[in-house]
């Protein structure tokens, strides 16, 4: 008889988790992506940069990607192996997010002197640009996830987790589907909160660039990069972590409620990505 309490593919829950708090808003990326997709280094895609611009943003990305894939993924592909084994628990989901914003934490931490350097090189022009283009996206959020009905963005959301999950675990059953929409609800009006939380750190970014030149500059931008939430309201920061935990809640009831089949296909994907992660050529390199 399957076990419905410890599902053995806790690698698989760690990267759904992943998944799931994506979802609910938080800054955590998938773990596996090229740092040239974070937020951070995604603001500079709004700034025409220069051509001495472009070769200083290019060699530190180069660094960069570097660093992660020689001290970073040999983690991942350690923690694929091991994890895998391991049956799933609310503790043990647990301890899977605080090392996914742990590794987050790593790479701001990593990234933030060029961020600086770039940052600073910024001309009025550029900042202007930036806020231009911030604002812009601002304007787009809340369009494509405010101005529906709040009905819609929950229904929406639940749709998105589930197209997201599918991809990892195959066709969702009807449990499940139930599940995902009952998170969906628990998260209420969480996409005002969101883009309103935003909203604020563009601003408070667009601020700190207004003072690019000051001996203050580099220890504001760390804040920024490495501690976001630095700048939510007690409020927020509880709806946060009741988030949190609703997003981790529903990592295990979606593998309580998984079958066979859906393990064969986590199963199928996870060793896809770690054969995918072991022939990167930076990790060849090292060995």
């Amino acid at each position: 008889m399957r076990n419905r309490k410890a599902f053995t593919g806790k690698a698989g829950v760690y990267l759904l988790l992943t998944m799931l708090l994506l979802a609910s808003c938080s800054r955590i990326t998938l773990i596996y992506r090229n740092l040239d997709t974070l937020i951070y280094w995604s603001a500079l895609d709004y700034v025409d940069m220069t051509d001495s611009q472009k070769r200083e943003f290019k060699a530190r990305l180069q660094k960069h990607l570097a660093w992660h894939c020689t001290t970073q993924l040999p983690l991942y592909l350690d923690s694929l192996k091991k994890l895998q084994t391991e049956p799933v628990t609310h503790a043990s989901l647990q301890r899977r997010y605080d090392e996914a914003k742990a590794a987050a934490t790593s790479i701001a931490e990593e990234i933030t002197p060029s961020m600086v350097t770039l940052l600073q090189s910024l001309s009025d022009k550029q900042v202007e640009e930036l806020g231009k283009a911030l604002h812009d996206k601002q304007q787009e959020r809340i369009e494509e996830f405010v101005e529906p009905p709040l009905n819609k963005q929950i229904a929406k959301r639940a749709e998105r987790m589930e197209d997201r999950l599918e991809d990892w675990l195959g066709d969702l059953n009807k449990a499940q589907r139930q599940r995902i929409l009952q998170w969906s609800r628990t998260l209420g009006d969480q996409n005002s909160r969101w883009v309103a939380s935003r909203a604020q750190w563009d601003k408070t970014l667009l601020a700190t660039l207004s003072k690019r030149r000051s001996p203050e500059f580099p220890q504001q931008i760390a804040r920024l990069l490495q501690t976001p939430d630095s700048s939510w309201s007690p409020a927020y920061r509880v709806i946060h972590e009741r988030n949190e935990q609703a997003g981790i809640d529903l990592a295990f009831d979606l593998h309580t409620l998984s079958d066979a089949g859906q393990h064969q296909h986590l199963a199928a994907r996870l060793d896809s990505i770690r054969q995918d992660l072991a022939n990167l050529k930076c990790l060849q390199e090292t060995r």
